[in-house]
């Protein structure tokens, strides 16, 4: 995961466990199932009870980026194929998707 310190300042304390980052120890999120097909930020923030919480609080504490999710792609005979249609293709284009690395994670960190 790539760390960013945005500024100066007391962090708030985190832990990553495999896919999974844990905020001040009440707050997990398994980042592997938030992944998508499109870029996905999470904001982390404290509420005005001081309670860590996605989204929108009082305070910001960090900021979690996932990259959009990857595919190999492999060209494969299509099954469907009939020769009689001339709109029908002889191959066709297999996509699996790229297992997820926290690697990928950016986190930014703000001063609480």
């Amino acid at each position: 995961m790539n760390v960013i310190n945005v500024n100066e300042g007391p962090k708030m304390e985190y832990s990553v466990s495999k896919n999974k980052i844990t905020f001040a120890d009440e707050l997990m999120l398994n980042l592997e199932k938030r992944e998508r097909d499109y870029p996905v930020s999470i904001d982390i923030c404290i509420d005005k009870f001081g309670m860590v919480t996605t989204g929108l609080g009082v305070r910001y504490a960090a900021q979690i980026e996932i990259p959009e999710r990857q595919y190999t792609e492999e060209v494969i005979d299509n099954p469907d194929y009939d020769p009689e249609d001339p709109q029908s293709q002889k191959t066709t284009i297999k996509k699996e998707p790229v297992p997820f690395n926290m690697a990928n994670v950016t986190l930014k960190l703000y001063a609480i």
